[in-house]
């Protein structure tokens, strides 16, 4: 086996264990949240989507109590995959405006300690 192929096999193998990672990922987000945005999951016993299509297209709703929630995906020092779900932190509100950060930066003030 020469050096190539053995670089192939730990390629390969990297990129089977992230597939199984972001597919479990997938699996956990689906039999959790239901359909959400694009993601529509197929339920036989689900909300009929349409009159116009047939029986097959029942969907599983979204549990709206997903909205505020991430999930966050850790491998562990024994490689275990777990999945959690997370609050969503707040988006900061900014105090600066372009222009007046760049002014400070051109200045050097950004750069001064209080």
């Amino acid at each position: 086996m020469g050096g190539g192929s053995l670089r192939e096999v730990f390629r390969a193998r990297q990129l089977i264990f992230t597939h199984r990672v972001y597919l479990g990922a997938v699996q956990h987000m689906l039999l959790n949240v239901g359909s959400r945005g694009s993601s529509v999951v197929l339920a036989g016993d689900g909300v009929r989507v349409h009159s116009q299509l047939d029986e097959r297209w029942h969907i599983q709703p979204e549990d709206p109590s997903f909205r505020k929630m991430v999930l966050v995906t850790r491998i562990t020092e024994d490689g275990r995959i777990e999945h959690q779900w997370e609050s969503v932190r707040s988006i900061p509100e900014p105090d600066s405006w372009i222009e007046t950060t760049w002014a400070s930066f051109r200045s050097g003030e950004i750069y001064r300690t209080p």
